[in-house]
């Protein structure tokens, strides 16, 4: 059976293409997606649609960035209720918890997974179906990182690593991330001081 998706990460990245000038109807039209049904919240999307729309959007901004920027362009409450789930939670640790343990619901061919050290805590992006791709990593990795930030009382010290090679320019992961990555880390991980 092909795996399917929940239709929210791709319609806010739509909805971010077009924050980033870009014609999003066109975009799930050359996709072979029905807008409409990305508005539907008891909708499942075939993966391979939600892939086809990636590409047609990284096609059409032909940005390396892309996933960086859309990730910029994504507000608090794009991701309803995993973003209610996150900020409602006792804890920024609470919270990433909580988005861990849907984040199968969203995409089940990945998984965050919290590891919690003495001095910190790391969240992996983890995939149950090969090879994550590094716009896969980046978009995940910034929307968590956007996130911790709004709901931290104070703003956090992170860590952010990608299981990819560091690509020629990095400076728009260094401005959305906060800090400039590492690459070539053994997996994706968001890493926050356990304070």
């Amino acid at each position: 059976m092909a795996a399917t998706v929940l239709p929210v990460a791709t319609r806010a990245l739509v909805e971010a293409c077009v924050r980033l000038g870009l014609d999003g109807d066109a975009i799930t039209r050359r996709a072979g997606v029905d807008r409409a049904r990305l508005d539907d919240p008891d909708a499942r999307l075939p993966a391979e649609l939600a892939d086809a729309v990636w590409r047609e959007a990284s096609l059409a901004a032909e940005d390396p960035a892309l996933a960086l920027r859309a990730a910029e362009q994504t507000p608090f409450g794009a991701f309803r209720v995993l973003d209610f789930l996150g900020a409602t939670a006792a804890s920024v640790g609470e919270g990433l918890e909580r988005v861990a343990n849907y984040f199968p619901l969203v995409d089940p061919r990945a998984s965050l997974a919290l590891a919690r050290g003495p001095d910190a805590v790391a969240v992996a992006l983890r995939s149950t179906a090969g090879d994550l791709p590094s716009e896969a990593q980046e978009y995940t990795l910034a929307i968590l990182a956007s996130r911790v930030r709004h709901v931290a009382a104070a703003p956090p010290t992170l860590a952010v690593r990608f299981a990819f090679p560091r690509p020629p320019d990095v400076s728009v992961h260094a401005r959305v991330l906060g800090v400039e990555p590492v690459f070539d880390a053994p997996e994706a991980a968001l890493v926050l001081s356990a304070t």
